[in-house]
């Protein structure tokens, strides 16, 4: 049941308004706009040569569709709600002085923390009452995350900070290079996002140079939920965001060396789209995880000097400072169709396409 909590996590003073959980279609990236009473998407960048730097049927439209979801997800409750989500644990007296509110209409709250993920559980007898109490919860985590937001910011070092999401071109190698990368993967890319925070990188060169050798960043990836995909491009890479399914290397933050370790790793997420972020990850002197490590364990008999991370295997590393990593694009992809499938494929096997007695298969 509902546990009333008397402390504050001591980031976050006061609670403001987030806009993730309200369905926004304003434009994006500068791709489209949305006209919301005719539901028509507008292309709006384009290059020089005319040619547009977004898909005009697929660009932006993840955001309404997610939108949609979660609206969908809202209306067709049954008597039970389920939110994991790490904010959770940010959640004070005056959070828990809110949900205790609802106890009065026959609805109960239960916390729980399973695998280092942490959510709550509402049930009650009345669908509305229950849906009311979700969106209560879930604005309650937005305002959260953005005070999250601030109080990262303020630590940030005090220079000219420039930070934000530039789409990438969709014609240029950048974009079909990842492309390629996620088709081997049966995922087919529909956006490319490139993130630009000079803080952020100026606080990875510094944790390179702490590091010394061997410090050479890694490419490596890991799966978001669409949430936190501005969080990433303005504060970078943090614990809370994704915790594993199941942390058996350690209780830190997790990447692999390819998407399809990523997609094993984040195998519970349930949404339309899938988030990635591609990242420079500085892994350092690493060792072997075990479930029970909170920290790396001491390279020896100094109990100060630790490993820099953890490893599951060659293609699982885990961290413990944010700084050990620095996002560089987020990756939007969808999972290929069958039929697009059989058509790569083909291409991939036979160097073309090629008209069989499958052709009415191939889209």
């Amino acid at each position: 049941m509902l546990k009333t909590g008397d402390q504050k996590c001591p980031r976050i003073n006061r609670l403001s308004s987030h806009r993730h959980w309200q369905p926004s279609f304003r434009k994006r990236g500068g791709c489209q706009s949305h006209d919301i009473r005719s539901g028509r998407f507008h292309p709006q960048l384009q290059r020089e040569d005319g040619r547009l730097l977004c898909h005009p049927s697929n660009t932006l439209t993840e955001e309404a569709r997610e939108a949609k979801h979660w609206l969908n997800d809202v209306f067709s409750l049954s008597g039970t709600f389920i939110a994991s989500n790490n904010f959770i644990q940010y959640f004070g007296e005056q959070e828990f002085r809110q949900l205790s509110r609802k106890l009065k209409r026959g609805v109960s709250i239960e916390e729980f923390l399973e695998k280092e993920s942490a959510g709550v559980k509402i049930q009650g007898m009345s669908v509305e009452d229950v849906a009311v109490v979700r969106v209560q919860v879930e604005a309650m985590l937005c305002r959260i995350q953005k005070d999250f937001v601030e109080e990262e910011k303020s630590a940030m070092p005090k220079m000219s900070i420039t930070s934000g999401r530039k789409p990438v071109d969709r014609y240029t190698h950048e974009f079909k290079y990842r492309e390629s990368v996620f088709r081997s993967s049966k995922l087919s890319v529909i956006r490319v996002d490139k993130v630009e925070n000079s803080a952020l990188k100026d606080l990875f060169e510094l944790k390179k140079k702490q590091l010394g050798p061997p410090g050479s960043p890694r490419t490596m990836y890991q799966r978001i939920p669409a949430q936190f995909c501005e969080m990433v491009s303005q504060v970078g890479i943090h614990r809370e965001y994704t915790p594993p399914d199941d942390p058996r290397y350690g209780k830190g933050i997790y990447f692999t060396g390819s998407v399809q370790s990523a997609m094993d790793v984040w195998r519970d997420m349930v949404e339309e789209y899938l988030y990635f972020v591609e990242a420079q990850v500085l892994t350092g002197k690493s060792t072997p995880g075990k479930p029970e490590f909170i920290v790396p364990p001491a390279v020896g008999e100094d109990p100060a000097i630790l490993y820099d991370s953890l490893s599951g295997g060659s293609d699982i590393s885990v961290i413990f400072s944010g700084h050990q990593a620095l996002p560089t694009y987020i990756i939007i992809c969808k999972k290929m169709a069958i039929s697009r499938i059989f058509r790569w494929w083909q291409e991939f096997c036979k160097g073309g396409f090629v008209i069989c007695k499958w052709r009415k298969y191939v889209t």
